[in-house]
């Protein structure tokens, strides 16, 4: 963690309490896991992010773990990969109504004294 950037610390440690929270519930298939398999391009987008070397080779076992268990809290619900996502849409149409100035109001036209052009 000490090389992660302090702006990323937080996200870390969030996707960190997620993933332990599944992993204490979590089982894994061969199907699974080879899914698991085909997001190296996406490990590499979040390590590049938080300046972390994609093979882990400088991390301790602890940040090794870390960084991993960080990451696949973002693959589960689908932040990376190929998740369906509901996505809805609308239109807007706009309104047929003329508005009027209530006569209460004050009229605030000036006219110009060298045009005589109201404004």
């Amino acid at each position: 963690m000490a090389q992660c950037p302090p702006a990323f610390r937080p996200r870390v440690e969030r996707d960190l309490d997620a993933a332990w929270t599944g992993i204490r519930t979590a089982t894994v298939d061969v199907a699974g896991r080879r899914t698991s398999w085909g997001n190296w391009g996406n490990w590499a987008a979040y390590a590049g992010q938080r300046g972390v070397d994609l093979w882990l080779r400088e991390q301790s076992k602890v940040e090794k773990q870390s960084y991993l268990l960080a990451f696949a809290a973002r693959v589960q619900p689908g932040i990376f990969g190929r998740a369906v996502q509901a996505v809805g849409h609308q239109s807007v149409k706009k309104p047929s109504v003329t508005w009027h100035k209530p006569s209460s109001w004050p009229d605030l036209t000036t006219q110009d004294k060298a045009t005589g052009q109201t404004t």
